[in-house]
Order: structure tokens, then C-alpha cells, then sequence
């Protein structure tokens, strides 16, 4: 059995292997941003998840809930995410029952730590959109490609907000330099003019 205080917030430890016929599930659930504070929307993840279990004749025996609490962020602390994290290590569960993957997480690194606990037998994930399905190789290329998009997502967000905030203070946008701005100068004079294009006659 593994210490839980010994495993890392950002890594998952395989459990010593077991035999074990009725699968062990847990479930995850998780919204960015609940608007009015009534966890509406974890709650309806929460039915369709209990919903695969009774399927599949799963006992579930953890959820956990990390409500209005972002995963594109990896300094975000999630704290039950983290809680699953240890417990999977401590062999409390062999299945994880999400909504969708990107509810489970958006970083491609903690991706890859599930990815690496699916690819041998022992641990499944299960989604309720049925799209991931990381015991198998074209799973985990559609697992990867929709982390990268996420995460592209973010940082296209970012970088739209820092342009934004330059715009507003005067400045010329990050990049190629504006032929119409001088070299060194750091914001856009009110009284400067481009020089207009002009068609040779000739």
C-alpha cells in the first residue's frame, strides 16, 4: 500500500494489481465556473455518471467535486482532484467515472499520468459522452489532441486579454513592429498619421 502523503499532487502511482471481479468506481465531477452557486451542473453530471455505473454494475465508492474550480490553470489547487489522485494510488478504486474528459483535467502532463495508468490493465475511465477510451491507441491520440486544443484555447485567451489591455493603454500590439511606429517607441502619439498609399500615375 502506498503512503499517501508520499505521492505527489502531479502523479499517479499504480496500486498493486488485485483480482477483483465487481469493478471499484469512482466518480469526478467538475465546472469551471457555477454562476449562481447551487452546483446545478455537477449535479446533472452526477446522474449521468451514477447512471453508467448502474449499467455496467459498478459500485461506486468515492465521488469527488471540485465545483467552480478551473483545470486549465495548473496552479489551480482542486483539492478532491487531488484527493482522487491519492486514493487511486492507495488502491481505493480501479474505475473513474467523468462527465467528459476535459471535466477530469486540461493539463496534457496530467493527462499523461492517466493515460499511463489506463495503458496496462488495472485502471478504466469511463466518460459519459463516451468519447474517451484510453486503453486503446486511438483513445489516447484523441485524448492528446483534445488536451493540446484546450490548452491552445487558453493561451489564445490570453494573449487576446494582454492585447486588449495594450489597445487601452495606447500601446502597439506584441509582434511585428507597425511601419508607422518609430523604433523604440512604446505608445501611439494621438497627432501621428500614417503615410497614405499612394498609385503611381506613372
Amino acid at each position: 500500500m502506498v503512503d499517501a502523503s508520499s505521492v505527489p499532487q502531479t502523479g499517479i502511482i499504480r496500486p498493486q494489481d488485485g483480482a477483483q471481479t465487481l469493478k471499484r468506481s469512482s466518480i469526478y465531477l467538475r465546472i469551471s465556473l457555477d454562476h449562481t452557486g447551487e452546483g446545478l451542473a455537477v449535479e446533472r453530471q452526477r446522474a449521468d455518471c451514477e447512471r453508467i455505473a448502474r449499467e455496467r454494475g459498478w459500485k461506486i465508492v468515492a465521488t469527488y467535486t471540485d465545483n467552480s474550480i478551473s483545470a486549465s490553470d495548473k496552479a489551480n489547487v482542486r483539492p478532491d482532484y487531488d484527493r482522487m489522485v491519492r486514493d487511486y494510488s492507495n488502491g481505493r478504486f480501479d474505475a473513474v467515472i467523468c462527465w467528459d474528459l476535459d471535466r477530469l483535467t486540461r493539463q496534457p502532463r496530467q493527462l499523461e499520468d492517466w493515460i499511463d495508468a489506463a495503458t496496462e490493465p488495472g485502471l478504466l475511465l469511463v466518460t459519459a459522452n463516451g468519447e474517451a477510451d484510453l486503453s486503446t491507441d486511438g483513445g489516447r491520440l484523441f485524448a492528446r489532441i483534445k488536451a493540446s486544443v484546450a490548452r491552445a484555447e487558453v493561451e489564445r485567451a490570453r494573449q487576446s486579454a494582454a492585447q486588449r489591455q495594450r489597445a487601452a493603454m495606447g500601446r502597439p500590439p506584441r509582434g511585428v513592429r507597425p511601419t508607422w511606429v518609430a523604433r523604440g517607441s512604446n505608445c501611439i502619439s494621438a497627432s501621428s498619421s500614417r503615410t497614405p498609399l499612394r498609385r503611381s500615375s506613372g
